[in-house]
């Protein structure tokens, strides 16, 4: 920002060295100009200022928020989670066990980084992993039986 105030003042001064008279037509451009950029420079300060200012007060919201959401989602501990491996991208997803125990309706649980399908109470399918015991493809296991993640 400094840079450009000097520039607009090197403006000025070369303006004045030019002798132009003020109430000429040139002098008033030329002065209507350098006015112009003065109002720009202090405009671009200001919002800078504001800029810097809303940043820092979004790094408070941000970390604010990160709060809560670790206490939202692990206030109940991350044994009521089940682990799973996005087949497509590897991404672990954490998804509460009682939606894998729900037989009332369907239930599919897809990767937030690129929406394939991890599970599908279904299909009861993918690499699941709880505890020490993994689920891959396999109908067969009850899920109240598997020891929670810990």
């Amino acid at each position: 920002m400094d840079e450009i105030k000097k520039r607009v003042s090197y403006l000025e001064g070369l303006a004045e060295g030019l002798q132009v008279a003020e109430n000429s037509t040139e002098g008033k451009v030329l002065q209507g100009v350098i006015d112009v950029l003065q109002a720009m420079v202090e405009e671009v300060e200001t919002i800078k200022d504001e800029q810097e200012s809303f940043g820092e007060y979004l790094e408070v919201v941000d970390e604010d928020l990160s709060n809560l959401e670790d206490d939202y989602y692990f206030e109940a501990g991350e044994d009521e989670f089940i682990e799973a491996v996005c087949p497509n991208c590897g991404e672990t997803v954490l998804f509460e066990q009682a939606l894998a125990e729900e037989d009332d309706m369907d239930v599919e649980i897809t990767c937030p980084n690129c929406g394939q399908l991890v599970y599908s109470n279904d299909q009861g399918q993918l690499d699941i992993t709880s505890g020490d015991d993994e689920l891959v493809d396999d109908d067969t296991e009850e899920w109240a039986e598997l020891e929670p993640q810990e």
